[in-house]
């Protein structure tokens, strides 16, 4: 919406649709759809904020009908060698719908190298403070542009 070109913040809005292609056993086999609406800002001392709220249309785990999740990413970061590497600590709040689910609430300490300006390196590690959400889940991660 706004920032891309510039600025010190920055809005944008990302819409998902997951189609069903997971062979038969894996996934839910429904289409679902999410909403997300990321707001950047910088703050003092080469500090970055983001706040993303997102609503998804996602089905029950009975695939009876759909329900409403919410989400709301709070992201800080900052860089810590040069402007390559950063450190973010993020906070990951889910509210399914579906009763049936109890929130997955993550807290979310990670590291970013941007290798060269077209390729990214991350690894990080989700750590549940809810108890439907997983104790822990580490990833890494490879982003490239092209």
């Amino acid at each position: 919406m706004f920032g891309n070109d510039g600025g010190d913040q920055a809005l944008g809005a990302i819409g998902f649709v997951k189609l069903p292609t997971a062979g038969r056993g894996l996934g839910n086999n429904m289409v679902e759809y999410t909403l997300n609406l990321p707001f950047t800002t910088t703050l003092p001392r080469g500090f970055s904020l983001t706040v993303e709220p997102a609503i998804g249309l996602l089905r029950n785990v009975y695939k009876q009908g759909y329900q409403v999740d919410y989400q709301i990413l709070v992201n800080l970061n900052h860089p810590i060698i040069g402007e390559v590497v950063t450190a973010a600590l993020e906070l990951a709040l889910d509210f399914p719908g579906d009763h049936n689910i109890g929130p997955r609430h993550t807290i979310d300490p990670s590291l970013q190298w941007l290798v060269t300006p077209n390729l990214q390196l991350d690894a990080g590690i989700y750590i549940g403070l809810a108890k439907a959400a997983p104790d822990w889940n580490p990833y890494v991660g490879i982003s490239f542009r092209y």
